[in-house]
Formats: structure tokens, sequence, C-alpha cells
């Protein structure tokens, strides 16, 4: 069953590339918007680092989706590293009750990096 619906997940990233890698750094790019006083913050979630795992599946995902339009690894490395680190200064400068988070861009690599063995 799972194969099937990766093989369609596939056909339809290469066909609408440009719509798919958009939309992935709209939704992103809203999460990172949140307000803090929106962010949820409970105990269980800090102890098991679910903030870096979602920052590792969000950017794994889109590092798998602009794999479909570039031409290298290193070209969609450096663009899904390079959203990711204006997210993380979109949060310091502009963002209200965020900051700029290290963790949360390493988490960021983490996923981009898991995104080539997939």
């Amino acid at each position: 069953m799972l194969l099937p619906m990766r093989r369609w997940f596939i056909n339809w990233i290469e066909k609408y590339r440009a719509a798919a890698w958009v939309t992935w750094a709209v939704v992103v790019f809203i999460l990172h918007a949140f307000p803090g006083e929106y962010v949820p913050n409970y105990s269980w979630m800090e102890l098991f680092a679910i903030d870096k795992w979602v920052h590792a599946l969000m950017f794994g995902l889109g590092a798998y989706i602009i794999q479909f339009s570039v031409r290298t690894k290193l070209q969609t490395a450096i663009l899904a590293l390079g959203y990711a680190f204006m997210l993380e200064l979109y949060q310091l400068l502009l963002a209200s009750g965020r900051s700029f988070d290290w963790l949360d861009l390493l988490a960021d690599t983490v996923g981009i990096l898991l995104a080539f063995l997939v």
C-alpha cells in the first residue's frame, strides 16, 4: 500500500514541481510566522524535543521536493538551508515572541541530509 502512494507522490511532485515547492515554502513560512504566544509549549514536548523533530521533518520534506527541481544535491542543500536560515532571521527580526535558534537550524540541516538518503 505504501509503495503505490509513494509513487503517486513522486509523480505529483515531478508534474507540479514549482507548485509543490511553493506550497511547501508558504506552509513552512506560515508555521514560522505564528507569534510566540500561539506556539504550544508543553513540558512533554520538551522532553521528546518535538520541536526539533518537526523542524527535521519539515525541511526533510522540503529538500525531498526541491530535489525534483534542481540538478544536484548541493543545490538542494543550498536552497533548503538558505531558506531555513532566512526563516530563523525572520523570527529574530520580525516575528513577535520568536527568536533565532541554532538548534532549530541544526534540526533543519539533519532533516535535509536525511532527505538525501530517501
